[in-house]
């Protein structure tokens, strides 16, 4: 995601040694005219990393990127001994989750990690949503409207739904009655005394005391006057059960701001929309860059922004990739085996020249029924006697190699053919079929398809 890449290098393995010359073997009978092959006629540097083979019928295929991170330059090791024959890419495989999967011609495969980049910053946070409607109002609480002190060890209390409930004989136990003591002899008369400060009042507190409210506008709180437990009473009868509750058995979100109750006895309840007002709108941010510092105003915060960098050196093909820790980190475009036929081409990438310059399917009659773009044939007079015409610039000198073959006769007829070059030069080599098997004279020469493969290092 942040818009760099990363290649692997080739993994193509280099080339095994050519096997030693087996003893030629007995010349088997002629077969069957086999069906036409199809050859590479030509292969394409795409210049991207990824390389196009044509083919003989026609048909066509480009192959992944081969373009390989770029190693750092290492010293300059001991030719190696030939290796093993390399093990090729046969097709790379996306597997959706940042990984890929190579699998190779020998029938292995590998997955590489996962490639895919850090997320990027954070968006700007949106608006706040509409306040919901506010609640219905709770139901009245009960209070205790007023108190009456019953005269008999009993309050009532009376509640502002109209209802009152009377507390049972909060008088404490009498004590046992004291001795009776000597008359005395009567005093004389006192003088009467003051007025007596009656109660006006009394206030049962609700805790077991109660508050004496007197004519002279003072006021005295008892201690707590509640008796002692009385025994248990014997356990009443059990009453009949009650009929089964209405119990909630599911709740459902409507995602509409209301919500279904699915009660236990198969009926249901959907609420009024809960959902509070629109909120108000915050105010608006805006991102802002200084160097490599990203900045979110109103307190929005900052983020640096990471710095990377790929180059290549489109003399050595070397890839260089310098990670946000300003490290370094190489790869080769190609190997440096001495016996690597891959080199680096004018733009850095790897370049493969093949050593097939040209090959192509001739008729009896000089036609060319399949063949190299740019080859042509010439038919000389005579029976059996061709001249193929190479594009100039083909091959490097006259020096190339020409490999010849023709159709097998099946013992019939001329049943000893044979093929050859003649007179080999930069722009074309003629060819020559005769048949061998008539002792000591010339070449009994005849007119044949045959087919001709140059190669050229």
């Amino acid at each position: 995601t942040d818009g760099t890449s990363f290649t692997t290098a080739d993994l193509t393995g280099p080339t095994g040694p050519a096997g030693t010359n087996g003893t030629d073997g007995t010349n088997g009978t002629d077969g069957t005219n086999g069906a036409d092959g199809n050859g590479i006629a030509s292969t394409v540097d795409n210049g991207n990393g990824t390389f196009t083979l044509n083919f003989t019928d026609g048909t066509s295929f480009t192959t992944a990127d081969l373009t390989g991170p770029t190693g750092a330059n290492g010293t300059d090791g001991t030719n190696g001994t030939n290796g093993a024959d390399g093990n090729g890419i046969a097709s790379t495989v996306d597997n959706g989750n940042g990984t890929f999967t190579l699998n190779f011609t020998d029938g292995t495969s590998f997955t590489t990690a996962d490639l895919t980049g850090p997320a990027g910053t954070n968006g700007t946070n949106g608006t706040n949503g509409t306040d919901g409607t506010n609640g219905t109002n709770g139901a009245d609480g009960n209070g205790i409207a007023s108190t009456v002190d019953n005269g008999n060890g009993t309050f009532t209390l009376n509640f502002t739904d109209g209802t009152s409930f009377t507390t049972a004989d909060l008088t404490g136990p009498a004590g046992t009655n004291g001795t009776n003591g000597t008359d005395g002899t009567n005093g004389t008369d006192g003088t009467n005394g003051a007025d007596g400060n009656g109660i006006a009042s009394t206030v049962d507190n609700g805790n077991g005391t109660f508050t004496l409210n007197f004519t002279d506008g003072t006021s005295f709180t008892t201690a707590d006057l509640t008796g002692p437990a009385g025994a248990n009473g014997t356990n009443g009868t059990n009453g009949t059960n009650g009929a089964d509750g209405n119990g909630i058995a599911s709740t459902v979100d409507n995602g509409n701001g209301t919500f279904t109750l699915n009660f236990t006895d198969g009926t249901s309840f959907t609420t009024a929309d809960l959902t509070g007002p629109q909120g108000p709108v915050g105010p608006p941010q805006t991102l802002s860059k200084s160097g490599t510092t990203i900045t979110l105003s109103d307190g929005g915060g900052t983020v640096d922004e990471t710095v990377t960098n790929l180059s290549q050196n489109n003399s050595t093909g070397v890839i260089t990739y310098t990670n946000e820790e300003n490290t370094n980190q190489t790869a080769n475009v190609v190997g440096t085996e001495t016996n690597n036929s891959i080199t680096v081409g004018t733009n850095g990438g790897a370049f493969y020249e093949s050593p097939i310059k040209a090959f192509g399917k001739i008729a009896s009659n000089g036609s060319v029924v399949r063949a190299t773009t740019g080859i042509t044939v010439t038919k000389l007079s005579g029976n059996g006697h061709y001249r193929v015409n190479l594009p100039t610039g083909l091959v490097s000198d006259a020096n190339y190699i020409i490999q010849l073959t023709q159709p097998g006769r099946g013992g019939a007829g001329n049943d000893d053919p044979g093929i050859s070059y003649n007179s080999q030069t930069a722009t074309s080599f003629e060819v020559i079929v005769g048949d061998n098997d008539n002792g000591g004279s010339d070449r009994n020469r005849f007119n044949s398809e045959f087919m001709f493969t140059v190669l050229d290092l």
